[in-house]
């Protein structure tokens, strides 16, 4: 029953941020700040959607962030909407109906309007899955690999694989890969050039500079962002973009110059990174995303090499316009065919 709960779109920033800070499920994605990242960058248009109880309490919040699929336009029917950390409620008979209020209620605003909105799953909620479906959102397997690194600096390596191992070992010792963490909000072009080549070879969309500069102005005073790159000979050849919160370091985007690969630069900055996350004390590193498990996927097999464990979170999705939802699949899929893109 929803006797009693409230929808709102406005929440005081303190109750807001100790929701988040007090839920076992709450991440980097759901605070204030990310909203208001998403708020300030081209392209993003964030809502906020909470269901309070009698007493003002939140029982269930959700923040899907509509992305344009074209910049230029900003038609709903051009535009998805993705909830980048799942849906927090709280783990109760009330919670569980706040939560399905605000889907339901959700789905009748933006059925017909929007393409589709997708829940990408942080923690495992596989016992809501049902609960889910009934509000129109069906479960897809996706997986994720969680790394371990509370560990020491010799451990961490050692449940790298045997190959990667080497690889890296002999790297450090020949001393070609310097690194590099930004401090200077000034840098962020040079490592944002890296990820649109980086996307660009893979026809892949990227969001606008304008996300990246955002957070890092916004999370990097709070120590709740880095941004490090990898260099050979004073060049950019990879560069990585993570943020922190409670325990976990977070894998958010990552690029590379092609041709530097041979110096196994990807490798090299990934073991920096674990590294580097263990120092400042986190516990785990999300590699955020390791693909379907029924399509190949050259990312996931890279993530596999650094020892961490395989988990299947899953996605929620519900298509609100159908046939323009097919219309954009065969889009994307022409463009995924066509040739390769060449550049750094």
């Amino acid at each position: 029953m929803s006797f009693g709960l409230r929808i709102v779109h406005e929440l005081d920033e303190i109750l807001w941020r100790r929701f988040v800070d007090h839920h076992p499920c709450g991440t980097v994605f759901h605070l204030p700040e990310f909203y208001r990242i998403f708020s300030a960058s081209r392209g993003h248009e964030p809502l906020l959607w909470a269901c309070l109880d009698l007493e003002g309490r939140i029982q269930a919040l959700f923040l899907p962030v509509l992305v344009s699929l074209l910049r230029s336009v900003r038609l709903d029917f051009f535009r998805r909407a993705v909830d980048y950390s799942g849906i927090l409620y709280e783990n109760t008979p009330a919670g569980l109906s706040a939560m399905q209020h605000l889907m339901h209620a959700y789905n009748a605003l933006y059925d017909h309007r929007i393409l589709f909105t997708e829940i990408r799953n942080l923690n495992d909620i596989s016992s809501c899955r049902s609960i889910f479906k009934g509000c129109g959102y069906p479960y897809r397997d996706y997986l994720n690999y969680l790394v371990d690194i509370d560990l020491s600096e010799e451990a961490l390596l050692r449940q790298i694989g045997k190959n990667t191992r080497k690889r890296i070992r002999r790297e450090v010792n020949r001393e070609t890969v310097a690194f590099h963490e930004i401090s200077d909000p000034e840098e962020i072009p040079k490592a944002y050039r890296l990820l649109a080549a980086t996307y660009r070879r893979n026809r892949i969309p990227l969001a606008d500079i304008s996300l990246f500069q955002n957070a890092f102005e916004t999370l990097y005073p709070a120590q709740r962002m880095s941004v490090f790159l990898a260099l050979i000979d004073h060049r950019i050849a990879a560069a990585s973009f993570e943020l922190f919160y409670k325990d976990v370091a977070y894998g958010w985007y990552q690029g590379s110059d092609a041709r530097f690969l041979n110096y196994n630069v990807n490798e090299m900055l990934m073991w920096h990174v674990l590294k580097s996350c263990a120092q400042k004390g986190y516990k785990v590193y999300d590699f955020g995303g390791a693909g379907y498990p029924d399509e190949k996927y050259g990312v996931r097999d890279f993530k596999a090499k650094f020892g961490g464990t395989l988990v299947n979170y899953g996605r929620f999705l519900r298509v609100h316009s159908p046939f323009l939802f097919s219309v954009s699949q065969w889009g994307y899929r022409v463009i995924q065919k066509m040739p390769r893109i060449k550049s750094i």
